[in-house]
């Protein structure tokens, strides 16, 4: 049988103590986050709910006003494409700040099939009006050509 050492010994029974106290502390800091994680998941389903309402209400002014609404105005549609795609952009970023916070707490992650609707039919319109705005440039070089062209041929 090994002989322990006095010091050893005396150490020994000094760290149960400090090992009492320091599991005490956790168990009261544990406490403390767990009453702030609470706290911070119900903001977050706060957040995602205010998310979902931001974009039902894109989706209907979309639908209702949108790029696609303009009939003839292309031109005006060319524009409102362009502030469509800047407001999904914001979206864009709280979607991912959202979706990082409900990773964090545990939060189950929030249905975006909305958002993802309205930029898939902006990827859809911005093909058409790429294409409008070829064919403008292509009108305006061939009226510019027309009026170059001698009348004698």
């Amino acid at each position: 049988m090994q002989q322990v050492d006095k010091g050893d010994a005396a150490m020994s029974n000094e760290l149960w103590p400090m090992w009492e106290d320091l599991y005490e502390m956790s168990k009261k800091k544990e406490k403390k986050l767990a009453t702030m994680h609470k706290k911070y998941s119900e903001m977050t389903i706060d957040a995602a709910e205010q998310f979902q309402q931001k974009c039902v209400d894109l989706e209907v002014r979309f639908s209702i006003s949108g790029p696609g609404c303009v009939g003839d105005d292309l031109s005006r549609g060319l524009l409102l494409l362009d502030d469509y795609k800047r407001e999904l952009q914001i979206l864009e970023c709280e979607k991912h700040k959202l979706s990082d916070d409900e990773m964090l707490f545990d939060v189950p992650l929030s249905d975006h099939s909305k958002l993802f609707a309205i930029q898939t039919q902006m990827v859809l319109l911005q093909e058409i009006f790429d294409l409008f705005a070829l064919l403008k440039v292509n009108i305006h070089i061939y009226t510019r050509t027309q009026n170059r062209v001698p009348s004698s041929l």
